[in-house]
């Protein structure tokens, strides 16, 4: 019985991990992304930009009104950090903690890849639940195969 109590621990434990460092990584990534012009064709934007537009819902934002989507939530964040989650459970037991901060790194970088082809491809996501279930399924399967583990 301690050994599934601290098996269990140790994977709230991560998860926990997980989340507090996708939500870091989040913001900068969608800087990074912001900067490079993915969201807009014009972009001459500094980093500053984006980070003093993050809010904490996406109430009236609708990003199909304009051609530039300039606001990052944190419910989006949020949403990441689950799919970065979910990404993981299909990996339990294969990765340590190195794989762990490079899922969440480069995880986020194709999570925000993932949301500009909806946004660009005027996909309507409501609720997240493509973004969510569709990438990280996605995520973890190519993870998977990276890592050529069984």
């Amino acid at each position: 019985n301690s050994y599934i109590t601290s098996a269990s621990f140790s994977g709230m434990a991560i998860s926990l991990l997980i989340f507090a460092m996708t939500i870091q990584h989040y913001f900068l990534i969608r800087a990074f992304w912001y900067k490079a012009g993915l969201y807009s064709p014009n972009s001459q934007n500094h980093l500053g930009d984006l980070i003093n537009k993050i809010s904490f819902a996406n109430i009236n934002k609708d990003p199909y009104s304009l051609d530039d989507l300039d606001h990052a939530s944190i419910s989006d964040a949020i949403t990441c950090a689950i799919c970065m989650i979910l990404t993981f459970s299909t990996l339990v037991g294969r990765i340590q903690f190195l794989e762990t901060f490079l899922l969440t790194f480069f995880g986020t970088f194709f999570y925000e890849l993932n949301f500009q082809l909806f946004f660009r491809l005027r996909i309507s996501d409501i609720g997240y639940g493509m973004r969510l279930f569709l990438f990280a399924g996605l995520a973890g399967f190519f993870a998977g195969i990276l890592l050529e583990k069984r």
